[in-house]
């Protein structure tokens, strides 16, 4: 099992290339309310702010 806060992003991103599902799902955890933050600043909207992250992560 990988631990989250030992790997690095550049490590994430490696095994994230590689298909793995955990590196995805940290990454997702790491960055999911820093980025929901700015998109709400921006909307005013919650659940379209909510949106928008999650599109940004289904590109991944």
């Amino acid at each position: 099992m990988l631990t989250q806060t030992l790997l690095s992003d550049k490590e994430l991103i490696a095994l994230l290339k590689e298909g793995n599902a955990a590196a995805y799902t940290m990454i997702y955890n790491r960055y999911f309310d820093e980025l929901y933050v700015h998109a709400y600043q921006r909307l005013r909207d919650r659940e379209e702010a909510q949106e928008v992250v999650h599109e940004l992560f289904s590109g991944i």
